[in-house]
């Protein structure tokens, strides 16, 4: 068994927890922290959706709430927010398609779960490839 090699500061750190993701098989991981402000005497709350696959932020917000009933309040909204947006972690980003598409087309549309068009671009772009291989003059 591997030893545990993070630390409470990796906890928040986007690259250490896409690593943390990887190796847990997740698609994403939802995190964040609670720090108390003694100046303003609230409570500041983030939450963040991570992309393990895109290594990109989905979601992030953050809310504070001074330390009374309405601390209540403000943790819902924050949890209601994180939890309409988790369903972009199963969206595949048009951006993602893209890079994946200019490496090697069709590549796009398998990523957005559309493998008949990716079979169709892939075959096409081969196709064309062959026919300008042996082109002759």
């Amino acid at each position: 068994m591997e030893k545990n090699t993070f630390t409470n500061a990796d906890l928040y750190d986007e690259a250490k927890l896409s690593q943390l993701g990887k190796a847990l098989g997740a698609d994403g991981i939802v995190y964040g922290r609670f720090v108390y402000d003694k100046e303003t005497n609230k409570m500041i709350m983030d939450g963040k959706i991570l992309s393990v696959i895109d290594k990109t932020i989905l979601a992030d917000k953050r809310v504070e709430a001074p330390l009374d009933f309405k601390i209540f309040d403000a943790t819902e909204d924050l949890g209601v927010y994180l939890s309409e947006r988790i369903k972009d972690l199963f969206l595949p980003t048009d951006e993602g398609a893209l890079w994946r598409s200019a490496l090697a087309p069709g590549w796009g549309f398998f990523y957005k779960q559309q493998e008949t068009w990716g079979y169709i671009h892939a075959s096409a772009t081969g196709t064309a490839f062959v026919i300008a291989l042996f082109w002759e003059y």
